[in-house]
């Protein structure tokens, strides 16, 4: 009897490009994933254990114990009929026994497989990317203990896979952003370096202008003088924003303990004189030490706490409660508001370069904007939730590192 591949599902495809995105096959042994395959055979008492990735037409063996080789072809692969059924385990307890498997090379010949028990490995997405398996050279078999420890161990695999995708995402991210930023900020600096010049000197004339002829300029002329100066003084608040939205580009090695209740304590110093003037209540407590640059993340605090203030309801006295929550493998950071709220439309406008709500605001539009290029450049990501009249709340990730 000749041994055959299962039939692949519609999502082979998909499966692979699962598998592909982790970019872990062809890699070098791991110690945390050796520890996991040694503790398997253990448990199980068998000869050979491997973790096993099943690629278009192989299955590699990121960790292995009790075999040599690295790989073997996917047709004569225990491991291909495992992932078939990702919710259950696929034993075999005597495949000189089984009609699928007893003229299969790998029973024949070496390794002399007889027992095999394989418990798929699942994505975070679902799909089942190959097995913690066991194998021995005698038919056996596991009792109830051992089939829920095998299961334990490899949803312990799928983790550290995912964690290694996830941490690898986030080096190859801040690479390209920093790749990115280096020819964006060179332009920047410099169109902002031209256009300062001219600009702070045409105010000077102006300033000169003002002083020197007050008393044989009419009234109308002055006020034309003053919208000039204003007009001026936009520009140049601008260029800084500008700038300073440039100079936020994310350098890996930048990264070091930041504690957050200092980042808002130091917008809370920034602001104070309007916090005091406007009575405005500033609540924390317990906000935790993150891996992070410090520069980018307290202009972010600094940002959301401006915004809040500048958008505070004329009727009451503002309260910002500030807090922090720890979910699986990133920080939430909320900064809430009793303000005047913003209208769902305007949620995903008000993240955009130069957009405000409302034309009487003296900003430029850049804070928000700034907020969210800044958090993307760190990993996490921004959102906001609000109800007009009642109030916002503008939440951030920040992932562990």
């Amino acid at each position: 009897m000749t041994t055959t591949e299962p039939h692949k599902k519609l999502s082979e495809k998909e499966r692979l490009n699962e598998l592909y995105n982790y970019k872990i096959l062809d890699t070098g042994p791991e110690e945390a994933l050796d520890e996991l395959t040694e503790i398997a055979s253990t448990i199980c008492g068998t000869n050979i254990s491997l973790i096993s990735l099943i690629d278009h037409d192989r299955q590699y063996f990121k960790s292995r114990k009790g075999l040599n080789v690295t790989e073997t072809p996917r047709n004569i692969s225990f491991c291909t009929h495992a992932i078939q059924k990702p919710d259950e385990l696929f034993i075999i307890n005597d495949a000189k026994a089984d009609l699928r498997f007893k003229d299969n090379p790998l029973v024949t010949s070496n390794p002399h497989i007889r027992f095999y028990a394989g418990a798929p490995l699942i994505s975070k997405n679902g799909y089942a990317l190959g097995t913690l398996c066991v194998i021995d050279h005698q038919p056996s078999n596991l009792n109830e203990s051992q089939k829920k420890a095998l299961k334990q161990l490899a949803k312990q695999v799928s983790r550290i896979l995912e964690l290694h995708k996830q941490e690898r995402y986030l080096r190859e991210s801040r690479i390209q952003i920093n790749e990115q930023s280096k020819l964006i900020k060179e332009i920047v600096f410099t169109l902002a370096h031209d256009l300062k010049s001219p600009i702070t000197s045409t105010s000077s004339l102006l300033e000169i202008l003002k002083e020197d002829y007050k008393n044989t300029l009419d009234e109308k002329a002055l006020q034309y003088i003053n919208y000039a100066l204003q007009s001026n003084h936009k520009v140049l608040q601008l260029i800084e924003e500008t700038l300073e939205f440039a100079k936020t580009g994310v350098d890996e090695n930048s990264f070091t303990s930041i504690n957050t209740e200092d980042c808002v304590k130091s917008a809370i110093q920034l602001y104070k004189s309007e916090i005091q003037k406007n009575k405005v209540h500033i609540q924390f407590e317990n906000l935790p030490t993150v891996e992070s640059v410090e520069m980018p993340l307290n202009i972010v605090f600094r940002n959301l706490i401006s915004n809040a203030i500048k958008y505070r309801h004329p009727n009451r006295n503002l309260i910002i409660n500030i807090t922090a929550e720890h979910l699986d493998n990133y920080w939430k950071f909320n900064v809430i508001d009793n303000g005047i709220g913003i209208d769902e439309k305007n949620f995903e406008h008000i993240f955009k370069l130069f957009r405000r709500l409302h034309n009487d605001d003296n900003g430029i539009g850049m804070g928000l904007a700034l907020c969210k290029k800044i958090v993307l450049s760190l990993g996490g990501k921004i959102w906001v939730k609000s109800t007009l009249d009642k109030g916002s709340q503008f939440s951030f990730t920040l992932p562990k590192i």
